[in-house]
């Protein structure tokens, strides 16, 4: 578990698992990680919610992304092609705060936790221009 997070637990209260996915993967050449990835739908939890859960003496990664989070609603529901690579990122970023932690890193879960917060304070739904452009021009 990150040990700067709470022992997993079931779903909280509000929330309903929509859809679930596993995989395995291989991480750092031989680290193998059997990946829980869960949507849910809780209009108060956070975005992305990720810790690590010891099942059968393997440990999990388990991974929840709120489908009923605002940026979710803006930008993922009705759209599988937009989802499926946020998913990936999701995991990423999981498994990079693992990393971090496992390297001495301490409160990596801080990187999460601000993602949340920032996104449940508008950054999901703040304009941003179409098209990137260059000072140079």
């Amino acid at each position: 578990m990150f040990e700067d997070e709470p022992p997993a637990s079931e779903l909280k209260s509000g929330e309903t698992a929509f859809q679930q996915r596993a995989f395995r993967m291989t991480v750092d050449g031989d680290r193998e990680w059997d990946v829980h990835l869960e949507l849910v739908r809780d209009k108060a939890a956070d975005w992305l919610d990720a810790r690590t859960v010891e099942k059968d003496g393997q440990e999990h990664l388990q991974i929840r992304i709120n489908l009923d989070h605002a940026f979710s609603e803006d930008h993922l529901n009705d759209n599988e092609r937009a989802l499926n690579p946020v998913l990936r990122l999701a995991v990423a970023m999981a498994i990079g705060e693992w990393q971090a932690r496992m390297q001495g890193v301490k409160s990596s879960a801080a990187v999460r936790r601000n993602a949340n917060e920032l996104l449940r304070k508008g950054l999901s739904s703040v304009p941003m221009a179409d098209a990137l452009t260059s000072e140079d021009e």
